[in-house]
């Protein structure tokens, strides 16, 4: 699932090769860290997992302006 994760935050431009790999990794430690798992299949959860990650980088994002603009 992580190239196909990788590939789709790369297809925002304002996002790094470095950067989706840095949220994909926190995103499954902290996911580890909480003991989550899918309830479903993985493809058919591929979808909503995808969406949390954009959702997470964008605010990631969107936060590091907010405080470097400030």
């Amino acid at each position: 699932m992580s190239p196909k994760l990788r590939l789709s935050l790369l297809t925002n431009e304002a996002i790094s090769t470095y950067f989706a790999d840095h949220v994909i990794k926190r995103i499954w430690q902290r996911a580890h860290d909480l003991d989550l798992v899918l309830r479903v299949s993985r493809r058919e959860s591929l979808r909503r997992v995808l969406a949390l990650h954009e959702r997470v980088a964008i605010d990631m994002l969107r936060r590091n302006r907010e405080t470097y603009l400030l």
